[in-house]
């Protein structure tokens, strides 16, 4: 079981960090759905996400990840209970092949950019993950977004290669991905 709760704190602000759990569903729902007005790097776009899971499906999928030995899902929120950030990380459990590799994203309110808080929320669920026997942390993220690639960079994850056309932006425009991975 994924269980985690501490404590992150920069420029004055503290922040909670603990996994997500279902009474959480909604607050995450507005997150992705405010994320996807704030900036254009993330996978859903205005709208969409709230069209696609209900409140009832949200809160399931986050009970689930509590109980998934592979997953953390870790949310930080404001002293008011306000969610600003979510990183995850996952692993396969059951496949031995692939048992050493974790896939790892993060998302962070617009607001609350600059004050180390993914590079924290990261740093944290790399350190779970390694400690669950994961070797090997790999993301994807858009080629143009120079604020995280500055951040996964910094962190030691290396550019492995360039994948053409994998998604498209607000506007119908090809973007490319780099596939990238750290050795932990």
């Amino acid at each position: 079981m994924a269980v985690y709760e501490g404590e992150y704190t920069a420029n004055g602000q503290r922040f909670l960090l603990r996994n997500a759990r279902a009474e959480d569903a909604q607050k995450e729902i507005d997150f992705i759905e405010r994320s996807a007005l704030e900036t254009e790097y993330g996978t859903w776009l205005p709208g969409e996400y709230a069209r696609q899971y209900s409140v009832e499906d949200e809160a399931g999928y986050l009970e689930d990840t509590v109980g998934d030995d592979g997953c953390l899902y870790l949310f930080a929120f404001t002293p008011a209970g306000e969610l600003v950030g979510i990183c995850s990380v996952t692993f396969a459990t059951r496949k031995t092949r692939v048992r050493h590799l974790g896939n790892i994203a993060v998302s962070v309110a617009k607001a609350y950019w600059s004050m180390g808080l993914g590079r924290h929320m990261m740093e944290v669920c790399m350190t779970w993950a390694k400690a669950h026997g994961v070797e090997v942390m790999e993301l994807l993220t858009d080629s143009t977004n120079l604020r995280a690639l500055r951040l996964y960079l910094a962190l030691g994850f290396q550019i492995e290669g360039l994948l053409n056309k994998r998604w498209k932006n607000a506007r119908g425009e090809y973007q490319d991905l780099y596939a990238m991975s750290k050795v932990l």
